[in-house]
């Protein structure tokens, strides 16, 4: 049931993108310096959704399980934050399938699978001992153990470099600290209430501060417009389903 609250801001955010992400990355092959600006582009309005949902996860997790779940699962909530640490990293998981696909390179894709399993698998019966708590832990930590080696592989032969990844999302990761701490705050404000009055207040104050820490950052506001044509190109390549049936394409 955690892993379920974790994946569920992915599977919002990340699925309708990746499929269009590919497509136009796939068509800008041959212009090495448009693909790496767009991959950076997407990659970032990816994390600029997912980030504060993290920090609610992460900082209020008794209040995603009591309104998702109900008071039954109570015990989902400490798995549920030690779980959340791996939103850091796994949207950068998700956009190496579309540098792997768009650039025909699914033999790496899988051999970074073969490679980076027994890593995980590891890492699970290393938390064993700690009980779900510790499995949850270590899960989080193996994503940060290999997030390094799967963008150096991943990004081998092609314009993106991890450097890159990280001037662009540096900020976004420094704003998440602080949507934490709002949300953590709105939490303690309102401990006697309910959990949906307590989540309302942690998702408010977790965007609240998380963009007011990014239009802190100098000449990140200029960085909106071109979300916003981010936003609308992938919106004009996305398939229209036809009157007979969704898409295939």
């Amino acid at each position: 049931r955690a892993y379920y609250l974790l994946t569920s801001p992915l599977t919002l955010v990340v699925d309708p993108i990746s499929g269009v992400a590919t497509s136009a990355l796939s068509r800008l092959q041959s212009d090495p310096a448009r693909y790496a600006r767009l991959y950076r582009r997407v990659l970032r309005l990816v994390y600029l959704a997912i980030l504060p949902m993290g920090a609610v996860l992460f900082v209020a997790p008794e209040a995603v399980v009591g309104v998702l779940l109900g008071d039954q699962w109570d015990e989902t909530v400490p798995v549920l934050r030690w779980l959340a640490i791996a939103l850091v990293c796994q949207p950068l998981g998700s956009s190496m399938s579309w540098v792997y696909l768009s650039t025909g390179r699914t033999r790496r894709l899988f051999r970074w699978g073969v490679l980076s399993s027994p890593v995980v698998v590891a890492g699970f019966l290393a938390g064993l001992p700690y009980g779900p708590e510790g499995v949850a832990l270590a899960y989080s930590i193996s994503n940060f153990v290999l997030v390094l080696p799967m963008l150096r592989l991943a990004f081998r032969d092609t314009p993106l470099r991890v450097r890159d990844v990280a001037a662009t999302l540096w900020d976004a990761l420094l704003a998440t600290v602080a949507a934490g701490f709002a949300a953590w705050a709105a939490g303690a404000a309102l401990a006697d209430a309910g959990p949906f009055l307590r989540l309302l207040a942690g998702i408010a104050a977790s965007l609240a501060g998380f963009w007011l820490c990014l239009v802190l950052v100098p000449g990140r506001l200029a960085d909106l417009r071109d979300l916003v044509r981010t936003v609308r190109d992938l919106a004009a390549r996305s398939p229209v389903p036809s009157a007979g049936g969704p898409s295939t394409g």
